[in-house]
């Protein structure tokens, strides 16, 4: 995807900015304070939530929870997919070339709610099954948007990306549910 990118659109991956890609980088502080914010949060979603709203026994909450669940290789795969592989392809995707296209033709508002309406209802399958994962989700597009716009750059929204979604799998790999 970044290879077609690049080769369709060379002027606009490499440059800051909402209306480009943006993948640029930036000072080490900015992708370390992205991390820890989202990692923070992930934490408060994993841990404290179902504090308050309790997970119910007779639920099936989905392939992915199975997944997260069961044991050896299915669970190394999920945890692959969801630490490296989403993190880096999500946030180009939606953060980079979706942005930036729906940001050059509609401006950058209606642009980061389509994005996050877009990146909602690709996790809203599963995140469904238990609304406060879908207010995490929806928190965390919103999050992801706003680092994307302030810093001009992809890379801070893959490190939170990839710290929320490492909270997810230790916590799975922890046994909580």
């Amino acid at each position: 995807m970044i290879a077609l990118t690049t080769r369709v659109t060379p002027n606009v991956i490499r440059k800051p900015g909402a209306l480009e890609i943006g993948l640029v980088p930036v000072p080490p502080a900015t992708m370390a304070k992205s991390a820890i914010a989202a990692a923070v949060f992930a934490v408060f979603v994993v841990y404290v939530g179902p504090r308050f709203v309790p997970f119910k026994a007779n639920v099936d909450y989905g392939p992915l929870t199975q997944l997260a669940q069961s044991g050896g290789w299915p669970r190394l795969a999920w945890a692959i997919v969801a630490i490296v592989l989403a993190p880096t392809v999500e946030e180009f995707l939606f953060r980079g070339v979706l942005l930036a296209g729906f940001a050059r033709a509609w401006g950058i508002r209606v642009a980061a709610s389509l994005v996050t309406i877009l990146f909602v209802g690709m996790h809203f399958p599963y995140a469904a099954r238990y609304w406060p994962a879908v207010l995490g989700v929806t928190v965390l597009a919103i999050f992801l948007v706003i680092v994307r716009k302030r810093t001009g750059s992809l890379l801070p929204g893959v490190a939170a990306h990839l710290a929320y979604n490492s909270v997810v799998v230790a916590a799975a790999y922890a046994g909580h549910p």
